[in-house]
């Protein structure tokens, strides 16, 4: 039976969350953290909120993932699993300056907020292409988190195969490009490749896989990269 589960938060206020069994749809409304911080509170203050913001989402996510894995009371019951699972963490890289392979200022705040947020997440694995802009982008957690990074060339279906069968658990980020992330989520979440506009650099995708089955979450975490 295909379930999936959705999660649509553009803003840091009101959130809807989905979720989708069977064709039936139940829907919670869960009252966000005010996203918006005056000029005089500063970056940290900023990035704090942004920080809660991303929680609450994270928080709403969870409510559907619990729901959905216990299932309902006309359900068949499911076989047992394997308790041994890998979340895969999958975004782009930070605001680009330009045509150049470097960050923005934006995109070196994004970058710090990805790094306050991964150590939240317990990432214990980072993969990156070889640019400045996606290193750059991870920088801040691998200082954090004193890890190395992974470097990878080419995302197609047997590298994402390669990736699952190296890790049966943990907590694994990659960083990909406007032309690559989408399609990486898609390939991890079993899905088609997810839309990613050119602008678009706050998308975050949330994949756990084990042996049975797949589910994911689109979220968006930082400051909104796109002009509603």
């Amino acid at each position: 039976m295909e379930r999936s589960i959705v999660v649509t938060l553009p803003r840091c206020g009101q959130a809807k969350a989905e979720c989708k069994h069977a064709g039936r749809r139940w829907s919670w409304l869960a009252s966000g953290v005010d996203g918006r911080a005056s000029q005089s509170d500063g970056d940290v203050q900023r990035r704090s909120t942004f920080l809660r913001c991303f929680c609450v989402q994270f928080m709403v996510a969870v409510v559907c993932s619990v729901h959905w894995n216990v299932g309902f009371a006309d359900d068949k019951p499911e076989p047992a699993r394997s308790t041994a699972a890998t979340t895969f963490i999958v975004v782009r890289h930070a605001e680009r300056d330009g045509n150049q392979d470097s960050l923005t200022s934006a995109g070196v705040e994004r970058a710090k907020l990805l790094g306050e947020l991964g150590k939240l997440l317990n990432v214990s694995t980072i993969y990156s292409t070889n640019t400045q802009r996606t290193k750059g982008t991870v920088k801040p957690l691998t200082e954090i988190l004193k890890l190395e990074v992974q470097l990878y060339d080419k995302a197609n279906p047997a590298w994402i195969d390669k990736l699952r069968k190296q890790h049966d658990d943990g907590v694994v980020l990659i960083v990909g490009h406007s032309n690559t992330t989408g399609v990486i989520a898609g390939l991890l979440a079993a899905q088609e490749p997810f839309p990613i506009e050119h602008d678009e650099y706050d998308a975050l995708f949330i994949i756990k896989a084990d042996e049975s089955r797949t589910s994911f979450v689109r979220l968006k975490y930082g400051p909104a990269s796109i002009t509603p």
